[in-house]
């Protein structure tokens, strides 16, 4: 794995945890996400001139189908997943590689809209999935860090990173996304996590 990724509607949240070298299951942060547009979720420029300062991996996401956005959110109150299905065969069409940011529960339905535009999971686009409750286990119980296109997995909510953004691990499909070298200090600390959290599960 890559690392950690944050994303948060606060910027500051996001570059002083960078900042102080914050770390999550003994990963550092390497890329930071912030958006582009919504009326409360938008980053001013000077943030992302700001994370771009800081030397990680810079995302951009966009809540209504911004073209150029690093990254479509589609969930309530943003895009549906027809409308980030159509964002992302437009994005594809335009030479970039989208990435669609879903839940456990959306993403069967965003990739049905996506196969139906002849797009298949890390052929055509990437995604980024949520879970938000600690683990990296899709709804059917496999891992998600190795299914096909999965380039990030969101498994820790602000109540639970105890800052005002949420934690993202990066996949070895989203070391390719980001550009990411992982040390292999890292890596190994992640194989350590994997192999504690398979004995757990069968304790």
């Amino acid at each position: 794995m890559g690392g950690i990724m944050l994303d948060s509607t606060d910027p500051v949240a996001v570059l002083d945890a960078i900042k102080a070298g914050r770390q999550w299951r003994n990963m550092r942060i390497r890329a930071g996400a912030g958006y582009v547009d919504g009326p409360n979720s938008q980053w001013p420029s000077s943030a992302f001139t700001a994370l771009r300062a800081l030397h990680v991996s810079v995302i951009e996401i966009t809540v209504t189908g911004i073209s150029g956005a690093d990254v479509a959110d589609i969930e309530k109150g943003d895009l549906g997943p027809s409308s980030g299905a159509a964002w992302a065969a437009d994005e594809k069409k335009a030479g970039r590689f989208p990435v669609l940011y879903v839940n456990r529960s959306n993403k069967p339905t965003v990739i049905t809209e996506c196969a139906a535009r002849s797009m298949a999971p890390g052929h055509d686009y990437w995604l980024w999935v949520a879970t938000l409750d600690g683990t990296f286990t899709d709804e059917g119980g496999q891992d998600l860090r190795g299914e096909a296109g999965v380039v990030a997995i969101q498994f820790a909510p602000a109540a639970q990173t105890g800052i005002d953004a949420d934690a993202s691990v990066i996949t070895a499909a989203g070391n390719s996304w980001l550009n990411i070298d992982p040390t292999w200090q890292e890596q190994a600390l992640a194989d350590v996590n994997r192999a504690r959290t398979l004995i757990e599960a069968h304790l």
